[in-house]
């Protein structure tokens, strides 16, 4: 099960994404959603910031998710795990 760190989440406008760190076992994993990702499951947020409410509100499914994505092996080049819209 992974554990968020609360005040780590951020939207980043570069990547369209949604951002935070999150603890499994004793390593930090930065955890990203996809805009696409989230407007999929959650339906379109009214304006970036609200992407990351969105994603906080819905945080124990989003977890699962990643946690299932960790156990695949399914890090990026940059050691981030990515959920995109096909993941949900």
């Amino acid at each position: 099960m992974l554990k968020t760190i609360p005040d780590f989440w951020y939207w980043d406008y570069r990547h369209r994404e949604v951002r935070f760190c999150a603890w499994k076992s004793s390593e930090v994993v930065m955890c990203r959603i996809s805009r696409k990702a989230i407007e999929d499951r959650y339906g379109d947020a009214s304006n970036p910031r609200s992407y990351v409410q969105v994603a906080r509100q819905h945080v124990n499914e989003i977890c699962n998710r990643f946690g299932g994505l960790l156990a695949q092996g399914r890090y990026e080049n940059d050691g981030s795990v990515l959920l995109r819209p096909t993941d949900w």
